[in-house]
């Protein structure tokens, strides 16, 4: 049965609602509505991903929660019931506090050259335990090796990792 009011309609995942000042600004705020079915079913921490994807998983939802909520609280309360979830699911307070954190420092200082400014040198292969590892040291002795030249910090390399074989 669909909900039906005068103050708010609920639409794919932002609820539009009159807030307190509505009658003197005559502006509509926005939220984030999680659907009654909703399980916040996101990757549990000790899946087997590559380490970056976790943090990427919080930044994005967190990143969506400031484009939709127009107003801090709102986005607070989304964030708390976000930060409980993942906290159930093997995520660490202190790398929730981080990403938010990094985060709204990062919203504070526009114009400032960020990691997009770099070049991208990627290291491709399949994802294990040891080339992971191989990937670390890779990254680290460029990073070293950087330093020590007029190009500075223009590069950045990452890690991306194909599939593995399978059997099909």
């Amino acid at each position: 049965v669909p909900e039906t009011s005068d103050t708010h309609v609920n639409f794919l995942d932002t609820t539009v609602y009159k807030g307190t000042d509505f009658t003197e600004s005559g502006k509509l705020q926005t939220k984030v509505y999680f659907k009654p079915t909703d399980t916040h079913a996101l990757l549990h921490r000790q899946s087997f991903h590559p380490k970056h994807v976790f943090p990427g998983i919080v930044k994005s939802q967190l990143l969506r929660f400031d484009r939709i909520c127009s107003v801090k609280e709102d986005r607070d309360e989304a964030k708390t019931i976000l930060f409980k979830t993942l906290r159930q699911r093997g995520y660490s307070r202190s790398l929730l506090r981080n990403i938010d954190k990094k985060i709204h420092q990062d919203m504070e200082i526009p114009g400032t050259p960020g990691e997009d400014d770099k070049n991208i040198i990627p290291l491709i292969s399949v994802f294990s335990k040891y080339t992971k590892q191989v990937n670390h040291k890779i990254k680290n002795n460029f990073r070293d090796l950087l330093e020590n030249t007029t190009l500075g910090n223009n590069f950045k390399v990452i890690s991306a990792y194909k599939k593995n074989p399978n059997l099909g």
